[in-house]
């Protein structure tokens, strides 16, 4: 299943989601604002910054030195996270190892699961 990543599909929304979980988690480490890191990339609105924790959008790949510096990490950690989810398999070709989609289609599949399950959403009491 792995040949069929598409943008659309339930596992590259996991991983859109998983980015921005991760860009986030440094903006906080780094005890800044959605408008601070806005105002320091040049954005003129904040909601760029919420788009891309939130997973509808990316860091655009030529501001990855900028965003690294700005979050306080190594720029090479951070294209190498960015790289694993929003490129997953030139991820895996460069630095092999097990495959970035392989989380996402198990947590994929348990969240079908969960979908499915009598005791999910409006199942009966």
């Amino acid at each position: 299943m792995l040949t069929q990543y598409r943008l659309n599909n339930g596992i590259a929304q996991i991983m859109r989601k998983r980015a921005g979980a991760y860009v986030r988690g440094l903006r906080q480490d780094a005890r800044l604002t959605q408008q601070q890191v806005a105002r320091a990339l040049g954005y003129d609105y904040y909601t760029m910054i919420s788009q891309i924790e939130s997973g509808r959008s990316r860091v655009p790949p030529e501001d990855y030195a900028t965003w690294a510096q700005l979050l306080g990490v190594p720029l090479e950690e951070f294209a190498r996270k960015m790289l694993a989810f929003v490129d997953p398999f030139t991820y895996h070709a460069i630095f092999g190892g097990e495959h970035p989609l392989a989380s996402a289609q198990r947590d994929a599949v348990k969240h079908a699961k969960r979908a499915r399950s009598p005791d999910a959403g409006g199942g009966r009491a």
